[in-house]
């Protein structure tokens, strides 16, 4: 069956409807789905919308807001890598001496506004509380079969 295009009008109806009822609720979106923006970077990948995390980016992501180092480090591959504004540090340990410093040892906080994929990279939009740097990034994390093995950050 093909769905006609909706009507502005009845789609705000419906979301009316749908929230009055209970069946969607306003404000924060469920733990996990990230918010939406309906255009992708690029035709290939999945525009930012309500996506699941991917479960080794969500458990980074997760490690982190817990201020949990070695959660956080076990979600990176033996070589894995964190890119943060074209400084690269390489393994558990280079990891460990950044986060310490610079992530998790400032309490970062990072709350998603959006999430997009393109085949194994998933870009998670954020804005990044703490007592270290504050404001919008982009983490691009690059997933290997056992598990990170680069997180990229970028404005």
């Amino acid at each position: 069956m093909t769905w006609p295009v909706a009507r502005p009008a009845v789609i705000v109806v419906v979301c009316a409807l749908l929230t009055a009822c209970g069946a969607v609720s306003q404000g924060e979106p469920p733990p996990g789905a990230a918010s939406v923006n309906s255009s992708p970077a690029h035709p290939l990948e999945t525009p930012m919308t309500a996506i699941p995390v991917p479960v080794p980016v969500q458990l980074a992501l997760d490690a982190a807001n817990d201020g949990d180092t070695e959660a956080f480090l076990d979600t990176f591959t033996a070589d894995g890598a964190v890119d943060d504004w074209g400084r690269v540090f390489r393994g558990r340990e280079a990891i460990r001496g950044w986060s310490d410093k610079e992530f998790i040892g400032v309490r970062v906080t990072l709350a998603v506004t959006g999430v997009r994929q393109s085949g194994n990279r998933v870009t998670v939009s954020a804005t990044v509380g703490g007592d270290g740097f504050n404001g919008p990034s982009d983490f691009t994390f690059v997933m290997a079969e056992d598990g990170l093995s680069l997180m990229r950050i970028t404005g």
